[in-house]
């Protein structure tokens, strides 16, 4: 007989413990759903939570930030590793259609703000390339240095 009975909307109710292997689990796909149900997006050592715009870095609060440096953050974490295009960012975060994306600077603007208030180590997480967009690199992949070209 299991010990973790499903009860209405998907939920679960653990009437005894049994063991690790089923509680953990359970608190484990518990603990997921509360991240999803309230936004928080969590990356490695980065928590990110949308109730009040703030930013943890391993555990600390390192940042309150703006709705605007929110939603692009947000962006870029949740497609992480993947870049984000100037054009999606520019559509969903300043909502300024009919201006030509490549002249407008409000994205690099928002990106030194943003950069600037979260700090050397998670600003140089925060990688762009002005022709397509930005992305934000995990933490192994921001340590790792770049490979310099061999010269032939």
């Amino acid at each position: 007989e299991s010990s973790i009975t499903k009860i209405s909307s998907g939920s679960a109710f653990v009437s005894k413990v049994s063991g690790e292997t089923e509680l953990l689990p359970t608190v484990d796909a518990l603990l997921r759903r509360v991240q999803m149900d309230t936004g928080i997006l969590i990356r490695g050592d980065l928590r990110i939570d949308p109730r009040g715009n703030t930013v943890h870095f391993f555990g600390k609060l390192i940042a309150t930030l703006t709705r605007k440096e929110f939603l692009f953050l947000y962006a870029l974490v949740r497609r992480s590793p993947a870049p984000v295009s100037r054009a999606e960012l520019h559509d969903n975060i300043l909502h300024q259609e009919g201006l030509d994306i490549l002249e407008s600077r409000a994205l690099e603007m928002l990106v030194t703000r943003l950069r600037r208030r979260l700090g050397k180590p998670l600003a140089d997480r925060i990688r762009g390339s002005r022709s397509f967009g930005w992305m934000y690199v995990p933490l192994a992949e921001s340590v790792l240095p770049v490979p310099k070209p061999s010269a032939r």
